[in-house]
């Protein structure tokens, strides 16, 4: 997963956010991009961040890992990447 943000005087102006390994290819999830932009950088709302990374997600379960697990890296990394990009 991957997450840039574009900021200018302490707001959002642009956004991508990507997830691999979570579906039958990479994808960006506009929904947290769209929801990104335009906020302040002291209240980003990373629970809806999470929320629409999960939603856009299609993991499947195999032997390297399960569909369970999968969400929950997503959760996780998701708020590691924000909180590194917004303590910066």
């Amino acid at each position: 997963m991957a997450i840039a943000l574009k900021i200018d005087e302490q707001v959002i102006t642009g956004a991508r956010v990507a997830l691999g390994a979570v579906g039958p290819r990479v994808m960006r999830v506009e929904n947290a991009e769209q929801f990104l932009i335009g906020r302040p950088v002291d209240s980003p709302g990373v629970d809806d961040i999470v929320s629409a990374s999960v939603e856009a997600a299609t993991p499947i379960d195999d032997f390297r890992a399960t569909r369970d697990y999968r969400v929950r890296m997503i959760e996780v990394g998701i708020r590691r990447i924000m909180t590194e990009i917004l303590t910066r």
